[in-house]
């Protein structure tokens, strides 16, 4: 997606491989298509897709059959911005 100035908006996907390395692929969105070219069809047994909660990773990881596990930082912050809502169960979670 362009901005004024020249500037892109893009995404860098930390990706950890089962012999402890790490790369950071790059890809302009955040689309399943590039979940599914960066990580392909196949399941690994006992691979885990751990995301922002983002849907085109849920619908990935049910396509596939991986376990799919939510960032706890994402997670938080959803119990974070309840305490309108629900101040006593959202800070019980926050405790």
């Amino acid at each position: 997606k362009k901005h004024p100035g020249g500037m892109k908006t893009g995404y860098f996907w930390p990706v950890y491989g089962e012999h402890d390395e790490v790369c950071f692929p790059f890809f302009p969105s955040r689309a399943q298509a590039h979940v599914e070219k960066l990580l392909g069809l196949s399941r690994a047994a006992g691979s885990v897709l751990l995301s922002d909660g983002y849907t085109a990773y849920a619908s990935y990881a049910k396509k596939t059959g991986l376990t799919h596990a939510q960032c706890w930082a994402h997670t938080r912050r959803g119990f974070f911005e309840a305490q309108t809502a629900e101040p006593e169960g959202a800070g019980e979670a926050l405790a």
